[in-house]
C-alpha cells in the first residue's frame, strides 16, 4: 500500500474516530443534561412535598390553638354568665333569705375567727350598706349567743360579709363575690367535664 493511501485510510480512521469520540461526548453531555434535570425535577418535588407537610403540620398546629382558644372563650363566656346568674339570684333574694343568708355567713367567719382569736375578742363584720341594718340586728344575736362583742361597719360589697380581727390581722372573707370565687374554681373542672367533655 502506498503512503497515500495509507494515509488516506488513516485520515478517513482518525475521522471516523473524531466523530464517533465527538458524539459520545456530546451523547455523554445529554445524558448528564438529562440526568441533572431530572435530579432537579427532583429536588423541586421533595421541597415540595416538605412544604406541603410542614404547612400541613402548620394549619393542624393554628387549628389546635383556634380550637383551644374558642374553648377557653367559651369557658370564659360560661363562668361569666354563670357568675351573673348567680349575682341576679342574690340580689333578688327576698329579705327573710337575705337576713337567714347573713346569719350563717356571719356565724360562720364569727366562729372561724374566734378559733385563732380566742374567745372574748372583739370582732369587726363588714357588710354592704343595703344590708347595715339586717347585719345590725344578726349581729345582736349572735354576739349574744357567743358574748362577744361585733361592731358592724359598710363595706363596698354585694352582700355576704366580710369578719376580721379588731387590728384587721385574720380576716374571713364571707363575702357573695369570694364564696362565689371558691365555689367556681372549685366546680370549674366538673363543668368542664359537664360542658365540654374534657
Amino acid at each position: 500500500m502506498s503512503s497515500e493511501l495509507r494515509r488516506a485510510i488513516l485520515g478517513k480512521a482518525e475521522e471516523e474516530a473524531r466523530k464517533i469520540i465527538h458524539s459520545a461526548e456530546e451523547e455523554a453531555r445529554r445524558i448528564v443534561d438529562e440526568a441533572y434535570r431530572l435530579k432537579q425535577q427532583e429536588i423541586v418535588k421533595e421541597k415540595e412535598k416538605v412544604v406541603k407537610e410542614v404547612n400541613y403540620e402548620a394549619r393542624i398546629a393554628e387549628a389546635r390553638l383556634k380550637a383551644r382558644m374558642l374553648i377557653a372563650e367559651a369557658k370564659s363566656n360560661m363562668l361569666k354568665m354563670l357568675e351573673s346568674s348567680v349575682r341576679e339570684y342574690l340580689d333578688r333574694l327576698n329579705p327573710q333569705q337575705r337576713e337567714r343568708s347573713l346569719s350563717s355567713l356571719m356565724k360562720e367567719a364569727v366562729r372561724a375567727l374566734l378559733e385563732d382569736l380566742g374567745a372574748g375578742s372583739e370582732i369587726v363584720v363588714y357588710v354592704s350598706g343595703a344590708d347595715l341594718e339586717t347585719a345590725r340586728k344578726v349581729a345582736g344575736v349572735i354576739s349574744t349567743e357567743l358574748g362577744i362583742r361585733i361592731d358592724i361597719r359598710e363595706l363596698n360589697i354585694s352582700g355576704g360579709v366580710i369578719a376580721s380581727s379588731l387590728d384587721g390581722s385574720v380576716i374571713v372573707d364571707n363575702s357573695y363575690e369570694a364564696r362565689l370565687k371558691k365555689i367556681i374554681k372549685a366546680s370549674l373542672s366538673e363543668i368542664s367535664r359537664e360542658v365540654f367533655g374534657l
